[in-house]
């Protein structure tokens, strides 16, 4: 297990935490839920909506208090659902919805190929991975957007003022890569009735790339954040932070560093912050090696780049003893803290959720 608390010195109080030109450093890492999975926080809920792997090695969708207790399955054995992975859940800004993945499936494949397309299946790799919804309490969920076999929607993501839904979709396995290909889709939600729905699908690929995965929203919903193929060409595990503007078109490489693994862009709830994960000055990963990462924070334009964690740096007071790889994030409504995922083997679904609290020195 990671260890349950590390503290690090800091007496600083602050009744809302000002990202915007700050200096923003970790105050205090609190593991709040071993095992857990991807994470996002309802600001008007105060809950967590998370996944988890149970016994049967699929994941279900979960909700927890910000400290952990209270934990819910709200996918667990629903007749409904097929008993396959179920995760990546995005919370609508009301608090009404949880979008979330939903693993297709095949009765007709084989045994043994359908244990690798169970491991391709997972939340955060998302073949075969259609898109549904469902209340906060689990009792009301439906389909809302149905891929092809060997497709997959991935990572969900609510635009701020809850009029738009962002995805990923894969729409070509394998390839040179190993990743596959991959575009970007938008589209207007709508709830009216109850019966949520998608309309106006747009499909986007800034720079022609050939790996795209979707993560936020300026609050303007006017920006995307996402992760893509690098710039230069090259291995696409050393992927890019980007930022695309929907109505001027404009891309930016936020990262541009072709040396290292950057990806899971989560902007702070005022915009003026980015947090992500990075192997800068980790080992680099490569094909078939095990990612090792931290997060690191910069400004909405790509400045003031800096590592804000530090468990894989050996003699640091939050050192993990196991090589780990941070993931997924969320922040809560007043930028003083972030639910994060940490991963020290996903192979094995063996990964942890934490909640990091920050100050501004």
């Amino acid at each position: 297990m990671l260890r349950s608390l590390v503290s690090l010195a800091s007496t600083a109080v602050f009744a809302a935490l000002s990202l915007c030109a700050a200096d923003v450093v970790v105050s205090k890492i609190t593991t709040i839920k071993d095992p857990g999975g991807r994470v996002d926080w309802s600001w008007p809920r105060n809950l967590i909506a998370y996944d988890s792997a149970g016994s049967n090695a699929h994941y279900d969708v979960y909700t927890m208090r910000p400290d952990g207790t209270g934990a819910r399955c709200l996918t667990c054995n629903n007749p409904q659902l097929p008993a396959t992975h179920k995760g990546n859940p995005t919370w609508h800004p009301s608090g009404n919805w949880i979008v979330f993945q939903v693993q297709k499936t095949n009765r007709a494949m084989r045994p043994q190929m359908q244990k690798i397309m169970d491991m391709r299946g997972s939340p955060g790799i998302g073949v075969n991975n259609d898109l549904w919804v469902m209340d906060a309490t689990g009792g009301k969920l439906s389909l809302l957007h149905e891929v092809a076999l060997r497709s997959g929607a991935l990572h969900p993501e609510f635009s701020p003022s809850g009029k738009y839904l962002l995805w990923g979709e894969l729409i070509e396995l394998g390839g040179g890569n190993g990743l596959g290909r991959e575009e970007l889709k938008v589209a207007e939600f709508h709830a009216d009735g109850g019966t949520p729905r998608l309309d106006n699908i747009r499909t986007f690929r800034p720079g022609n790339k050939t790996f795209y995965e979707s993560h936020g929203w300026s609050p303007d919903d006017r920006k995307i954040y996402f992760t893509a193929s690098p710039d230069r060409g090259g291995d696409d595990y050393f992927m890019d932070v980007f930022s695309y503007d929907l109505q001027s078109q404009q891309l930016v490489n936020l990262t541009d560093s072709p040396e290292d693994w950057d990806e899971l862009p989560t902007p702070s709830p005022d915009g003026s912050k980015i947090l992500w994960m990075s192997t800068k000055g980790n080992p680099a990963p490569g094909r078939g090696r095990r990612t090792i990462a931290d997060f690191w924070i910069m400004n909405a334009d790509g400045s003031g780049k800096k590592r804000l964690t530090f468990f894989n740096a050996p003699g640091h007071p939050e050192s993990s003893a196991t090589p780990l790889s941070c993931a997924d994030a969320a922040w809560s409504e007043d930028g003083k803290s972030i639910v994060a995922l940490l991963n020290r083997n996903p192979m094995q679904y063996d990964s942890a959720i934490v909640r990091i609290d920050l100050v501004v020195r």
